[in-house]
């Protein structure tokens, strides 16, 4: 079918609610049991589905399109897909030829009940006695051209989502016709740039989120539908209602993204399931762009609310959003999502060794700088999860005091210490409490003191560390016991501290442990403990060349790429696999091939693991938690050499990743 769309505005709620089933009038015919029934196609100008170019009120069919019909009075074959021959004058009519066997006539009686579906080939469809069951797609693209109309990039959206059935009740006849009609609630979304020219930003795709969905069978990613009486027919409901979204991505020549400036928009179209969106099912829209700001409405309400414009059930309207804000506002992507949601089943992004952004100036101070963003500007751009490592101060000369001491990576100091961190965190969760933040620890004292010795250190990092967590306010108000099955909704506004070195989890100071120590990991399963069990987890930090076969940068680059992505492919599988659900992971794209610093490695690894997960090749599903280097910007300089870091495209993907899949939920 065409994939131009036109749309009719919802004010207050949009009429065209599609006819019931049709009867002929008795027929006059000389068909007989046996003989194959002949199909074509008929145009009811009053359906409203507005599909063509020039004729808002026409649907428009193509050669290739195919349609299922189904009829249980048939003689033999119950189903038959059918392929359409538009009509060389209308393209809204045509005739239909079955691909294989087609249907005939039945003996057994006069009335012929029959029902019928487009697309042919709708995974997971079927009908059984006029109700239709469909796939939830909620995972869908628009295709934008490379230039704007009027300032705008209209969007075409994947047609197999636009679901039309027909139905008929007819004594034989010599040509049974058939009237598609829309079954889903269709949203033509404008999303506008900023106000001015002044700055562009760069937009990923669109969510809807729905807070009131209550049927079981959205559990299963369908929902049923009554052919005859045009409505969903719920197998059954729930008395708790559950958050659902529908994701549309943005796909532009090569580029999972489009680039907004001042005064330009996109359309998306997204297609929903045949519900209403008033005041009893509000919607939210999300837009997903890269950076620390983001654009949310709420559609439907009453004439009082702010979301006053409402949408019929199976029916089209436009909705077109203010401009996108210019002031941070955060970019906080776990809020919407359901409470129930496991967290390991999260696609969660990190950075690796998080305080690092201070390290400048000479090769000597800037060789452990691993990030440009400060730790609270990377809470803005989504980051939750943080590689953070602490290390032990030693004074004296006789006799020795320890303490902890700042952040470190290796033997440079970030001049941040815990204190600085716990208070942004808390700050952070205060005006944000429906996030969460993780932290992974490692005592970075024997790095720091390579120099000098000092394997008296080592000793006494794990007492002070257990000390510090067991008085800090900011974590003992906030801190939460590890378990494998932590939800979504336990963790808002909580830290979760997974340790590297073995704290000995107790209700005191609430970390997890993994065992994990500073070998070249190159991807294993290891256990992740708590205070509320264990759990499997997979670890992959393959960090630097030289262990693992490989001697050169560019034999690292390519064994480091092949790692992370075999990784994410194991994750994919968490929501699908009832053996994985509980398990954890942890895969770093960061690493370190010497001078060059992180900003090579990056620049070698982001853009490539990037194009893994939004590429159409790539299972949809969790990538774990996702340690990243140089996060933020697209451009990084180091010792004078740019580098192209992806760090907007990667982190937004990973993040974007939560909303393409139905995560399994508490009970499930």
């Amino acid at each position: 079918m065409k994939k131009q769309f036109y749309f009719m505005l919802a004010l207050p709620v949009l009429a065209g609610l599609i006819a019931g089933c049709e009867k002929e009038d008795t027929p006059k015919t000389t068909v007989k049991a046996g003989d194959k029934i002949v199909f074509n196609l008929t145009q009811d100008p009053e359906t409203k589905t507005v599909y063509d170019t020039e004729d808002e009120y026409q649907i428009n069919w193509v050669a290739s399109d195919q349609v299922r019909i189904f009829c249980d009075e048939a003689e033999d074959v119950t189903q038959a897909d059918y392929t359409i021959t538009p009509s060389a004058t209308d393209a809204s009519t045509g005739n239909l030829q079955y691909n294989a066997d087609g249907l005939a006539w039945g003996g057994d009686t006069d009335v012929h009940n029959f029902y019928a579906i487009y697309p042919a080939d709708a995974t997971g469809m079927s009908v059984t006695d006029g109700i239709a069951t469909f796939a939830i797609n909620q995972n869908q693209t628009c295709t934008f051209p490379t230039s704007a109309t009027n300032n705008n990039f209209m969007g075409e959206p994947d047609m197999t989502n636009a679901y039309m059935v027909a139905s008929l009740s007819t004594t034989p006849v010599d040509k049974v016709s058939l009237t598609f009609k829309p079954v889903m609630t269709t949203l033509k979304i404008t999303v506008r740039g900023r106000e001015t020219n002044s700055s562009s930003v760069i937009i990923t795709g669109i969510s809807i989120v729905n807070d009131n969905v209550t049927s079981t069978d959205a559990v299963n990613g369908v929902f049923k539908y009554d052919i005859a009486n045009k409505a969903i027919s719920n197998s059954s409901t729930t008395t708790e209602a559950r958050t659902e979204v529908t994701y549309v991505g943005v796909k532009q020549g090569d580029n999972s993204y489009l680039t907004l400036s001042g005064a330009q928009s996109m359309t998306f179209t997204v297609f929903l399931p045949p519900l209403p969106i008033n005041a009893d099912n509000q919607v939210t829209v999300r837009v997903h762009a890269t950076g620390e700001t983001t654009m949310e409405a709420t559609i439907g309400g009453n004439a009082t609310s702010a979301g006053y414009l409402n949408y019929a059930a199976s029916s089209k309207g436009l909705l077109t959003l203010p401009n996108f804000p210019t002031t941070v506002n955060g970019n906080n992507w776990i809020t919407p999502l359901d409470d129930n949601i496991y967290v390991s089943q999260l696609s969660i992004p990190g950075t690796h060794d998080a305080a690092t952004s201070s390290l400048s100036g000479a090769l000597l101070f800037s060789a452990g700088k691993a990030q440009e963003y400060t730790i609270s500007q990377q809470l803005d751009m989504g980051i939750r999860c943080f590689d953070l490592r602490p290390t032990v101060d030693r004074t004296g000369i006789f006799s020795y005091t320890y303490s902890l001491d700042n952040i470190y990576h290796g033997i440079m100091d970030t001049g941040v210490s815990m204190d600085d961190v716990m208070e942004t965190y808390n700050t952070f969760l205060t005006s944000n409490p429906g996030e969460f933040v993780i932290i992974i620890m490692r005592n970075e004292t024997g790095d720091r003191n390579t120099l000098t010795g000092g394997s008296d250190y080592n000793g006494n990092y794990i007492s002070l560390m257990q000390t510090y967590l067991s008085q800090n306010t900011y974590y003992q108000n906030r801190k939460v016991a590890f378990k494998p099955d932590l939800t979504v909704g336990e963790m808002r506004g909580k830290i979760l501290v997974i340790s590297r070195n073995n704290l000995s989890p107790n209700s005191t100071y609430e970390t997890a442990y993994t065992g994990w120590n500073h070998n070249n990991y190159v991807g294993y399963i290891n256990s992740i403990s708590g205070t509320g069990g264990s759990a499997n987890i997979y670890i992959q930090d393959m960090f630097s060349p030289g262990e693992n076969g490989d001697s050169s940068a560019d034999e690292y680059y390519a064994k480091k790429k092949e790692l992370i992505q075999g990784m994410m492919d194991i994750s994919a599988g968490f929501h699908t696999d009832a053996s994985l659900k509980n398990t954890w992971m942890i895969n770093h794209c960061s690493g370190y091939t010497g001078v060059n610093n992180y900003c090579a490695n990056a620049a070698n690894v982001n853009y490539d693991i990037y194009t893994y997960l939004t590429g159409t090749t790539k299972t949809v599903g969790s990538t774990g938690i996702m340690m990243l280097d140089y996060v933020g910007a697209r451009q990084n300089t180091y010792l004078g050499t740019s580098y192209t870091v992806y760090g907007d495209l990667l982190p937004q993907a990973i993040i974007d990743n939560n909303y393409k899949y139905r995560m399994v939920r508490k009970g499930e």
